[in-house]
């Protein structure tokens, strides 16, 4: 084989979802006006980790990778 494809994924953070047999925990805090506040809510931060990360991965004989890092350029724009 010349070529092999690997793409892991992860959600580093999910927050409780009721409707899912997901074990993720609610984390509350501090909101600052009395109420407390999902933690996704409350940071940008925190936010930008429930979105799902795709890394994509490619395994190629070394004889085909110099044509690779041509198409790979290629389709970066």
């Amino acid at each position: 084989m010349a070529f092999a494809d690997d793409s892991p994924s992860d959600t580093p953070y999910r927050p409780y979802d009721p409707d899912t047999d997901s074990s993720a925990t609610q984390i509350y805090v501090d909101s600052g006006a009395g109420k407390p506040t999902e933690l996704s809510s409350a940071s940008e931060t925190v936010k930008q980790l429930t979105s799902r990360r795709l890394l994509r991965r490619y395994y190629i004989i070394p004889e085909l990778a110099d044509d690779a890092r041509s198409i790979a350029r290629a389709c970066q724009g």
